[in-house]
């Protein structure tokens, strides 16, 4: 099996606040979208494209499977088992970059901060490239992307940042 992938992307200006490189706020395609692909061995559904809802740790459940350790507790799933229907499709994504976090479904992309303050929000279906922000208009979208971010981070998101761990070990006392 060969798996081809990147890391992720840098923008290049090629977003609606012109912005290049990858800071913690710009969460744009060029950041977030990556290349994936994979050759099976046996050369099943070699050439077709599929416009699932992945993760990087999709690829590590795919080559364990693919080698026969299934029976590994891991948090990704299979694309082989995504592709052929063997498990559920993923209705949204969710990842955090410092102190901004990020949702994707099918039909939104939004960009929100980390105290739940909405950045940016675009409707993919008539802008897949993300260049309209739409947010003044998209509160129930947003709300509900909100809900799903804290929902994969356990109920509430995690503090990184030194001071506000000190801050954090401060008021548990």
């Amino acid at each position: 099996m060969i798996i081809f992938t990147s890391d992720h992307g840098t923008n290049f200006t090629d977003n609606p606040e012109g912005i290049i490189g990858k800071p913690h706020y710009s969460l744009f395609p060029g950041v977030m979208r990556i290349p994936l692909m994979v050759r099976r061995p046996d050369g099943v559904d070699a050439g077709n494209r599929y416009g699932n809802l992945v993760y990087n740790v999709d690829m590590t459940a795919t080559m364990y499977k693919h080698a026969g350790l299934s029976d590994i507790n891991i948090d990704g799933r299979s694309l082989c088992d995504i592709i052929c229907g063997k498990c559920e499709q993923r209705e949204y994504l969710t990842c955090r970059y410092g102190d901004t976090v990020w949702y994707r479904d099918s039909e939104y992309w939004i960009i929100i901060d980390v105290n739940g303050k909405p950045r940016s929000a675009f409707y993919l279906p008539t802008d897949p490239d993300c260049q309209e922000n739409i947010i003044n208009d998209a509160g129930d979208v947003v709300k509900k992307a909100w809900e799903m971010i804290l929902k994969d981070a356990g109920g509430e998101l995690p503090v990184y940042n030194m001071k506000e761990m000190t801050d954090a070990i401060g008021r548990r006392k």
